[in-house]
């Protein structure tokens, strides 16, 4: 295999010196290790695992296809091979962690990246929740490392994997740093955590507008905060603003967030001839006028319960016209509120827009708001063929809004009919891309996951099969990659509880006991999903088991 100079540079300050622990004199955050040697007795310790020569060289391998590409099929490619390379050194009982983070150093200046970041830090905290001695290496990059791309994914890593006291050292060590300052906020963020909360809090309380990345951090906390904490959180805002000398940009947010508890949406559902007129107006003052893209948001959603004629014309208006600034989100919830509105004088328009990538699932699930047939199933078909990351945002939108349509009878039936298709008839590369989108889809809106699905889910891991066979032979191989067998399982963990947790019972117990078929890996998640309280209340039967 043929290296570049860079990589053969790592090599050469790494071959030979890896012990328990190396050290490092750093340089510049372009640059490479200088000077690498083992010492047992420096602070300044690099490595805690050993690995080899072999590792970091196919890391580099896998790292150095990536792209700046907007394709999902990619950049889930290059994830899949990361989460084969970092299992097969969790088998050896080795942290695959820092050998990958370090490798990194190879695509440094592509970092700048935001969803590689994250894709990173994905690997990293599913690493995490495969083994916990991964944590041994994060904490080590925290308390050693100095090179701030590689330490911001270890920090976004520590929110997805929810590792709370790993966040606080963060917090008191890095928040107030400019560099992490961001990935600290998104950190916490992620974990969902309300002990978390003030830190949060604390943040915004040093909000700088004169800051970049600051203005980054109080619009991802615009978008994020509710989602992820809902009306406790909600109610914690209430408190701060009270409380805290903040920002006026910040308190704005945070007022429109406390506002967000659909007041203008609630004006809309209790209009009647007499003020109808009112609420239409405030509708278009703030669609045309106000800086918050959640309001905006919300009259569109408003304007979905008028009666006016004159909503549709506006609604279309306002999207032709190419002076106003309109995002994605602002695009997909206008053109759904025309299908809500039956706003039939506007078919032909949302045709025209069903034609154009961008817009294909919004103006599909304003048709089907109109009873037109057979879009439905062009929705899903397409969904689950998509490899496009905005594209899928916009479509998993459109579902969750519609997911009463989707519940419908007949629209139920197709779903699940094609998802069946899906499981039967799809291999390789096609099918890892709909089990990627249906992981997605049913984490973004549990609400689309019926039982009725379990048997085609059953039948990619043998279960099925095996049931049928009353001489418990005929199952050989399994038709799903192991990366594929781990997005199913954490699709499983997000829907399974106490309510359903009888029909999956059996099948999680013929994972964890079938050494032959599965990986430590797939059964180690069956394991901790059979010894989950909150799922499988008195049914922990493997909870002492080893492998």
């Amino acid at each position: 295999m043929e290296l570049n100079n860079a990589l053969q540079e790592q090599l050469s300050k790494i071959k030979g010196s890896l012990k328990n622990y190396a050290t490092l004199n750093y340089n510049d955050e372009e640059s490479v290790a200088i000077g690498i040697k083992p010492d047992h007795e420096t602070q300044n310790k690099v490595f805690v695992f050993r690995f080899s020569e072999e590792d970091v060289i196919q890391f580099n391998d896998i790292l150095s296809k990536i792209k700046k590409s907007n394709s999902r099929s990619n950049r889930e490619n290059i994830r899949s091979q990361l989460l084969v390379k970092c299992d097969e050194m969790l088998q050896r009982q080795i942290s695959p962690v820092e050998c990958l983070l370090y490798s990194t150093k190879i695509i440094n200046k592509t970092l700048s990246d935001e969803m590689l970041k994250d894709l990173l830090a994905d690997v990293v905290a599913d690493c995490v929740k495969r083994n916990n001695i991964c944590t041994i290496s994060m904490k080590n990059i925290l308390d050693n490392w100095k090179w701030t791309n590689q330490v911001n994914i270890v920090i976004r890593a520590c929110g997805k994997a929810g590792l709370t006291e790993l966040l606080e050292e963060i917090c008191n060590k890095y928040s107030k740093i400019n560099e992490y300052k961001y990935s600290c906020f998104i950190a916490l963020m992620n974990s969902k955590n309300h002990q978390l909360l003030n830190y949060i809090f604390e943040i915004l309380v040093y909000y700088n507008d004169e800051l970049e990345d600051d203005k980054k951090i109080k619009n991802y906390f615009s978008r994020h905060f509710v989602v992820n904490f809902q009306e406790k959180g909600i109610e914690e805002l209430r408190n701060i603003l009270s409380s805290k000398n903040l920002h006026r940009a910040v308190q704005n947010t945070i007022d429109s967030i406390i506002g967000s508890e659909n007041n203008i949406i609630e004006k809309a559902r209790n209009s009647n001839h007499g003020n109808s007129n009112d609420v239409f107006s405030d509708c278009k003052r703030i669609i045309t006028s106000n800086k918050n893209a959640g309001k905006r948001i919300q009259a569109f959603m408003a304007l979905g319960h008028l009666n006016s004629t004159d909503v549709g014309p506006f609604i279309i208006k306002h999207l032709a016209n190419k002076n106003h600034s309109i995002s994605s989100n602002e695009k997909t919830e206008a053109i759904l509120t025309l299908g809500f509105l039956k706003y039939s004088a506007g078919k032909d328009y949302l045709h025209e827009l069903a034609s154009q990538r961008q817009y294909k699932y919004a103006a599909n699930g304003a048709l089907l708001l109109m009873g037109e047939k057979g879009v439905f199933k062009k929705i899903i078909m397409d969904y689950f063929e998509e490899d496009d990351v905005e594209a899928i945002m916009v479509a998993k939108r459109v579902l969750r809004r519609l997911r009463n349509k989707v519940k419908s009878p007949e629209n139920k039936r197709d779903y699940i009919q094609h998802m069946n298709h899906i499981f039967t008839h799809y291999r390789g590369e096609r099918l890892s891309l709909a089990i990627y989108n249906f992981k997605d889809l049913i984490t973004y809106c549990g609400e689309l996951y019926f039982n009725d699905l379990n048997d085609g889910i059953f039948q990619l891991f043998g279960y099925q099969q095996k049931r049928n066979n009353s001489d418990d032979m005929g199952v050989s191989e399994i038709p799903i990659s192991v990366i594929d067998q781990n997005y199913m399982l954490d699709t499983l963990t997000s829907i399974i509880d106490k309510k359903n947790s009888n029909k999956f019972h059996d099948f999680l117990f013929y994972l964890f006991n079938n050494d032959e078929l599965f990986k430590k890996t797939i059964r180690g998640k069956a394991q901790v999903l059979l010894t989950d309280q909150t799922k499988f209340e008195g049914k922990a039967i493997v909870a002492n088991t080893k492998f």
